[in-house]
Parts: structure tokens; sequence; C-alpha cells
């Protein structure tokens, strides 16, 4: 399918106005819940880094409304176009790469890839943009996951994945799924050490680009959502079709990376999940982060002892004091979140919550659901 520039236009310009709309919803929540001082980044691979072939080059956090309107919120990109599989990641987080070192490193990254495209469609301008990006507050990876109200968003899991479909022999491309895997067991390495450091900090993970709407991605996105389900604080959300086929000069190309209206309408997906997670996510974190450290100070006395039923009562009860009003005035209500919090309890029993009462904290969780 090749996109005319008509629709082009009117795909990007509907999709502006709608960004425009969400970006102003998001920041009217934080107004209203009195969250000074957000950081978000945007982390992995050369999505996160707002790279495109077919269209034109811009950091990912600089496309959305919210770094346009907001001068308030710290905004950081620890992200690359090139070497950037997960274990690389992994690498740039425990070795707490600099802000301005990684951005440097992304900033060669385009120019080595793409230097005659650069310097042909865009004259240097890009550079700009990612220079003043780099030059944003210069910390460490890793200690900006240490920062309280930090939001990561997350684009991986084409590294190994894409090489073997782009460089790869025939036999590789037959490897698709065991290359695929190693990419999913290497990133649930990079959330769980990002979450055992800051359990509070948000991470959403966007899915796969949906080339052309191929239905192998949703397949594989089913191992993203997975790790979801394992990682607390990582909430899920879905990618945008791509549409990978382009002309340029005449020649047909293929690009996995998104166009301008296809980065919008990830934006678009980001935003709208961070609306409605955003207070969720406090309570659920925070409270599944109470009840394992609760576990662990009860196991340190005694491995077979259960707890106190009224010190779980105590902590259920204060995380949805803390939380309520955050819920009211966002309009939602604690249930699905109790939910979550029970999924997560069930099948993580054993190993993250052994030395707390067990049909006491069910119960708590269940009476805490009917709270409207």
């Amino acid at each position: 399918m090749i996109i005319t520039k008509k629709s082009y236009d009117e795909k990007t310009k509907i999709l502006s106005k709608r960004n425009l709309i969400l970006s102003e919803q998001f920041l009217e929540m934080l107004e209203k819940l009195k969250i000074e001082n957000l950081n978000i980044a945007s982390v992995g691979n050369s999505i996160s880094a707002g790279y495109s072939k077919c269209d034109k080059i811009l950091p990912f956090l600089m496309r959305s409304s919210i770094y346009k309107l907001s001068d308030d919120i710290n905004y950081y990109s620890y992200a690359r176009v090139r070497r950037n599989e997960e274990m690389n990641i992994l690498r740039w987080y425990n070795s707490n790469i600099l802000h301005k070192e990684i951005n440097d490193l992304n900033i060669n990254d385009i120019v080595v890839k793409e230097s005659s495209y650069v310097e042909k469609h865009w004259n240097g301008k890009i550079i700009k943009n990612y220079e003043e990006m780099a030059n944003k507050n210069n910390i460490g990876f890793r200690d900006f996951n240490l920062l309280d109200n930090s939001i990561i968003i997350y684009n991986g899991l084409t590294g190994a994945f894409t090489n073997s479909m782009r460089k790869g022999s025939a036999s590789d491309k037959i490897k698709i799924l065991t290359t695929f895997k190693k990419d999913i067991e290497d990133a649930k390495l990079v959330l769980t050490q990002m979450y055992l450091d800051n359990p509070n900090t948000q991470i959403y993970i966007c899915g796969l680009p949906n080339v052309m709407g191929t239905g192998i991605i949703s397949f594989l996105d089913k191992n993203i959502k997975d790790i979801c389900k394992q990682v607390p604080n990582a909430t899920y959300l879905k990618g945008t079709i791509r549409n990978s086929f382009f002309y340029l000069d005449g020649q047909k190309e293929f690009d996995v990376h998104y166009s301008q209206p296809e980065y919008l309408d990830l934006l678009n997906n980001v935003t709208e999940t961070m609306i409605k997670n955003y207070v969720p996510n406090m309570l659920k974190n925070s409270l599944i982060c109470r009840l394992k450290e609760y576990s662990l100070e009860v196991e340190r006395e005694s491995t077979i002892s259960k707890g106190c039923e009224l010190a779980i009562t105590k902590i259920i009860e204060e995380e949805v004091e803390k939380h309520m009003n955050s819920f009211v005035l966002n309009n939602q209500t604690m249930h699905g979140t109790m939910d979550e919090v029970m999924k997560y309890y069930h099948k993580n029993y054993l190993s993250t919550f052994p030395c707390t009462p067990k049909e006491k904290v069910i119960g708590k969780l269940s009476e805490s659901k009917m709270i409207k």
C-alpha cells in the first residue's frame, strides 16, 4: 500500500489535533494530582530515538505536544539508532551511562547510518534537535530511574530480531522466533533490574510496529504482555500499524520505522495509556512493594511465620487512604487495580510474599475493591 501525499497530510492533521487534546488532558491530570517535577524518558531502540528513514527525523519526545506545552517536565532520552539490542540497553543501565554521552552516541549513529540522506533531505537541522535533547540535565541512566515521579516509555525487542530479518541468511530468518526469544529474555533482565532499583517508576512498554497489519506481530506481542505480568511496574500498550514500504528518489525502500503520522498515532496510544493507568499504577506499585517488604521483614525473624494480620490490614488501609483522593480526582475506581494486585499476589505468593497471611491479604484486597 502506497500512502499518497493527500492521505498523509489528512492523517497527520487529524492525529496532531488528537495529540494536542490528549497532551492537554495529561497535563491537566498532573495539575489536579499536584505532581511536580515529573521526569519522562524514552528508552530503547531507534523508535525511542525518533528515527525514520521514510520521514523526518526528530527525538521521540519532541514529537509530542506535551514537549511543546510544558517546561515543568524533565525530558530525557536513553535510546540509540544503532547497537540497541536489549543486552546493550542493560549495559547502558548498569554502567549508569550519562544522558549527554548516550545522546552524543546517538547523534553519531544518525550521521553514520544516514549521512547522505540527512545532508540531502534535512541539511543537518535534525542534529540541532538531538543536540537540544542531549543538553538536558546530564544525569546517569540508572540515576534517572531512582528519581521520584519518573516515567519510562520503552521501545525495544527489535535488535537481534531485526538484524536477522535485514542482514541474516535464509537459515537465520527461519530462526526468527529463536532470535526474538533472546530479545524477550534480555528485555526481562532490563526491566526486572529497573523494577528492583525503583518499583515506583512507571514503565510503559510499546508493542512492536505492526508491519502492514500482519498477524505475526500480535503473536509476538503476547510475549511482551507476559513480561508486563511479571514486572509489576510495567504496562503494555499496542504498537502502531506500519506501512513499511515507501519511495525515495524513485526507488522502493523498506523501513520498519514509523512515519510522522505513525509516530503521532503511537504517541497518542502512549498518552491515552498514561492517562488511564497513571493513578492506578501509583497504588499498585506502592502496595505490592509494601507487601513484599513486609514479607521480607517477617522472614528475617522466622521463615515459617505468616506475620501479623493487623499489620497487613494497616498496610492495605494506609495505601487505600493515601491514594483515594487521586482516584476521585481522576474519576476512577480501585476495582481493577485491586484485581491486578490480587492476580500478581496469587501468582507470586511463594516467591515474593511467603511470610504473609494469604487468606487475610486476599480478603482485605477484595474488600477494598468495593470502595467507590
